[in-house]
């Protein structure tokens, strides 16, 4: 029963992460451009 409360948690956070690292990356980019 707990696994499977656990598995779209886990997933939900993984797309939570990529999404945060994919923010900061672009935002990282625009800062290299701009200079």
């Amino acid at each position: 029963m707990r696994l499977k409360n656990i598995e779209p948690l886990s997933h939900h956070l993984k797309l939570q992460t990529t999404n945060y690292l994919n923010k900061n990356y672009m935002h990282h980019q625009d800062k290299n451009i701009d200079s």
